[in-house]
């Protein structure tokens, strides 16, 4: 079964450490790293989106269903090291514009001015240093 519009684990849940022993892994443990690998989310970007006001996703996979005009954008969540997200701009004409959060950056570029994806391309986003997003794009 697949797992959709299921939000992102609380980050607390996947740092947790566990000391060797002989026993079981949590269940909300083991739900936060599926949670992480497969939620999904489709979303419409915000009109005239800007930082401050554009949807914040809250999913590993999102499929952005709609743009009404040129650059209204969505917002990821916080870049913390080891997150990785996938989005796909499923309008048919318009680019999106995509925001990081906070003071967190997307390949050096400041979050409040965001990076824009195409019509009909998609994006993956990974963290790797706390704070900055790493962005890989499809042609």
């Amino acid at each position: 079964e697949r797992i959709t519009d299921m939000g992102l684990p609380n980050t607390n849940t996947l740092n947790q450490r566990f000391i060797p022993s002989r026993q079981l892994l949590p269940g909300d443990w083991a739900n936060a790293v599926t949670d992480a690998l497969v939620s999904s989310q489709a979303v419409v970007a915000t009109p005239a989106g800007t930082q401050a006001t554009s949807i914040l996703l809250n999913a590993a996979q999102i499929n952005i269903t709609a743009v009404a005009t040129a650059n209204d954008g969505v917002k990821l969540p916080p870049a913390i090291a080891g997150m990785e997200i996938s989005i796909v701009n499923s309008d048919a004409a318009d680019a999106a514009q995509i925001f990081a959060s906070g003071s967190d950056t997307i390949n050096a570029t400041a979050g409040a001015i965001g990076v824009s994806l195409a019509a009909g391309a998609a994006i993956i986003l990974r963290c790797i240093k706390t704070g900055n997003w790493r962005r890989f794009v499809s042609a």
